[in-house]
């Protein structure tokens, strides 16, 4: 619930977010994707050769049997932009960056794989799910839970500008289901260090038989 202080009065509201909020966050995730899908068309026009080289020492040390991506990155890449919704969920910043961090996901999310279908076809298309798979599936679902709480966190904030407001309360049940997504994401690195390199070497076998 989140509590608001209106001329020494106490009003309810609840915090717990609305199917709009979701949505809202959800296309503007897909508005992200589809800028990420157009300009990984600019890339290969201005720096194809380049992007191509790099894309093709990412699956040498896929193809080694290694991770192309070391724990620590591994670290920032899943929780980066649920930890950074979760801070901006205690400030009314969060109103704008929010749905500006779902942009970004969705952009950097399609660029990866388009990126792969540019430079490689169809197979691309297959590497890029086999390199970014797991790790969509396990970021994508606690990043919008997380930025949505946290959307609707700071929108309840901007609602109250120029009144006197108390901190929004979060129960104990939405520490719980913050505590699962932590308890998914480790688990979700765990699987980009040891599954995500079989499946990338299964997927260059595959493309390279078709």
């Amino acid at each position: 619930m989140a509590r608001t202080t209106v001329g020494g009065h106490f009003s309810k509201r609840a915090l717990e977010p609305g199917a709009v909020q979701a949505l809202l966050l959800a296309v503007v995730c897909a508005l992200g994707m589809l800028a990420g899908f157009w300009y990984a068309g600019r890339c290969r026009e201005d720096a194809g050769e380049t992007l191509r080289q790099y894309l093709e020492r990412y699956c040498q040390l896929y193809g080694e049997g290694g991770s192309a991506v070391s724990a620590l990155t591994a670290v920032r890449l899943y929780f980066g932009y649920a930890a950074a919704a979760f801070l901006l969920g205690f400030t009314a910043l969060g109103t704008a960056v929010v749905p500006a961090l779902a942009a970004a996901y969705g952009f950097t999310a399609m660029f990866s794989v388009a990126s792969f279908a540019g430079s490689f076809g169809r197979s691309g298309v297959a590497l890029a799910l086999a390199a970014l798979g797991v790790r969509v599936v396990f970021t994508l679902p606690c990043f919008l839970w997380v930025g949505t709480h946290a959307w609707t966190a700071s929108l309840s904030m901007t609602a109250c500008r120029g009144r006197r407001c108390a901190p929004v309360v979060r129960d104990s049940a939405y520490y719980t289901r913050l505590l699962l997504c932590v308890v998914w994401l480790i688990v979700g690195i765990l699987c980009e260090q040891t599954v995500t390199p079989y499946l990338f070497q299964a997927a260059m076998q595959l493309t390279q038989t078709v």
